[in-house]
């Protein structure tokens, strides 16, 4: 838990001083600083924060790669057609031009882009928004690395745009947000085992070399791993090489650190109900 001179903390603080809006910001402030001990529960915290602050039905997150064009996602309900839902989604935020101006990362509502008659013609909404049941939408993330973005997509049952109370509200929350999620990315990483380090990593390392991995960072000397694994040295060795080149390390040493210094941007989550591509708009 940060410090009282933290100052998220003290930004909830002096909030707390302030109207009714202010002290629910200070509230949903608190609750995200009491679950950032864990990436998978600060994330859950976050989509049960935003929909209290902003009065919307739905907030799904996602962790956008522009390096892979792909995601992976989390939306409150599973159902079997989810990921490919917001597979389509992504698809047409990435790839139309009406939504050009989406990526910016601040809070932005479907309404900034077109009118209601229009809204309700597009793809957007007879492909996305009414398979799902919901009418109107809005967005809103944070970069974590410069081919990463983290975005919490927030959507209403009704067909009222959202105030501008409620983008002032996240854009109040959006520096808290990043700041709290690389926190929590770093305790949970501390806590990860080296084989939940790896799987992590998503490094390309066939079941052999994983398990090889695992018994390098233990301690265990290539003669030691051989007869563990009941394989021949050289073939010991051989995937010894095999997952130094893969996690472009040297030596043991240089892996143990590789899996004990700072985490990737982001990690797989628990509860992931939707992975996808959307390379191509289709």
């Amino acid at each position: 838990m940060p410090d009282v001179h933290d100052p998220v903390l003290s930004n909830a603080s002096n909030a707390l001083q302030g109207g009714a809006q202010d002290r629910a910001f200070a509230n949903g402030l608190e609750r995200l600083v009491a679950a950032a001990d864990d990436l998978d529960d600060f994330i859950t915290e976050t989509q049960a924060v935003v929909a209290d602050l902003v009065e919307t039905d739905v907030v799904a997150y996602a962790e956008m790669n522009r390096r892979t064009w792909s995601f992976r996602g989390r939306w409150p309900d599973d159902r079997s057609d989810l990921g490919a839902l917001l597979t389509r989604y992504h698809q047409l935020m990435a790839r139309e031009a009406i939504w050009s101006g989406s990526r910016s990362g601040m809070p932005q509502q479907f309404s900034d882009f077109m009118d209601d008659a229009a809204l309700y013609g597009t793809a957007m909404y007879c492909e996305v928004l009414n398979p799902l049941h919901v009418n109107r939408g809005a967005f809103f993330g944070f970069g974590v690395d410069p081919g990463i973005t983290i975005q919490f997509g927030l959507f209403r049952q009704s067909r009222q745009p959202y105030p501008e109370s409620a983008r002032a509200m996240l854009v109040r929350l959006r520096p808290a947000l990043a700041r709290l999620y690389g926190l929590s990315l770093v305790r949970t990483w501390s806590r990860l085992s080296p084989a939940d380090k790896l799987a992590a990593l998503d490094v390309p390392l066939t079941a052999r070399q994983r398990q090889v991995a695992q018994l390098l960072t233990g301690g265990m000397t290539a003669e030691a791993i051989a007869e563990s694994l009941a394989i021949s040295i050289e073939t010991s060795r051989n995937h010894i090489r095999a997952v130094y080149d893969r996690l472009t390390v040297q030596n043991r040493v240089q892996l143990t650190l590789a899996l004990t210094s700072q985490p990737p941007v982001c990690l797989p989550l628990t509860d992931c109900f939707a992975v996808g591509s959307y390379a191509e708009a289709g």
